[in-house]
């Protein structure tokens, strides 16, 4: 949890495991005090289309299994994401998309002149 809350803002991907994200979505939604109020999600039923979990019963939230894990551990991070938008995953036989990286500036390669 704490990569994706740096690795979203910026804008990067983390490959995380369906397995893993359903695992850490199952034992979220049961921590309760001193972390968090056991009846937060009380009336909320939680829905991962991307990889078939859901929680809870009430009013639907739908989204990527990832962007809810965050959520439900309170990770701003989780809104980042737009709706729909699949969570970056680890799949068989896929390659993680590439990560965001800054455009270089346009400084020439050539050394500058010495000075004495």
């Amino acid at each position: 949890m704490h990569g994706q809350d740096i690795a979203i803002p910026l804008g990067r991907t983390l490959c995380v495991t369906p397995k893993a994200t359903a695992a850490g979505a199952d034992r979220a939604v049961e921590v309760g005090w001193p972390v968090w109020n056991r009846h937060r999600l009380d009336g909320v039923r939680l829905i991962a289309g991307d990889i078939g979990w859901t929680f809870g019963r009430g009013s639907e939230i739908r989204g990527p299994a990832l962007a809810l894990l965050l959520l439900v551990t309170g990770r701003a991070a989780g809104l980042a994401r737009p709706p729909g938008r699949e969570s970056p995953s680890c799949r068989p036989g896929s390659k993680p998309p590439p990560a965001h990286r800054p455009k270089s500036s346009n400084h020439s390669a050539e050394a500058a002149p010495e000075t004495q």
